[in-house]
């Protein structure tokens, strides 16, 4: 009490516990108090930041059949896995390059997307993009699928 020193202090707040999710709208409001030492000084807030952490996922993905016959349908399965045990939601698409085939929204963490698209004969390295949620990061897989005549 009495003096111009003092030191910093930090404080960690998990919003998620108070029912925060990504997207939401939040105000933070600083509150100051004192005793009666006589604080010479005053009070400082310095480098404030909130994040938004997501958990890392992992997807897999294989094609049903690995080959087809030109304009016959096939399936695409996937699987998205979260970094700490939880199972993720959301949506995953299936894309030839940038030209989307197909898309499906994961149950338990899975889901299987069936093509009707018309590809030409060839190998083709096809993509399984899963786009993230507030909670759950993106990520995606590839995987090869033959068409034949």
């Amino acid at each position: 009490g009495g003096e111009v020193t003092g030191s910093w202090g930090q404080s960690q707040i998990d919003l998620a516990a108070a029912g925060v999710e990504g997207g939401d709208s939040i105000k933070i409001r600083f509150d100051f108090g004192r005793d009666g030492c006589g604080g010479l000084d005053g009070w400082y807030v310095d480098n404030v930041s909130v994040s938004l952490c997501r958990v890392l996922t992992s997807t897999a993905v294989t094609a049903e059949p690995t080959q087809v016959k030109t304009g016959k349908p096939f399936k695409a399965k996937v699987t998205v896995t979260a970094g700490d045990t939880t199972v993720p939601d959301g949506m995953v698409k299936v894309y030839d390059g940038s030209k989307l085939l197909g898309s499906g929204t994961l149950a338990a963490g899975k889901v299987m997307i069936k093509v009707t698209k018309v590809l030409a004969p060839g190998k083709y390295s096809l993509s399984a993009k899963y786009a993230g949620t507030g909670t759950y990061d993106a990520s995606g897989a590839t995987f090869t699928l033959k068409v034949t005549k």
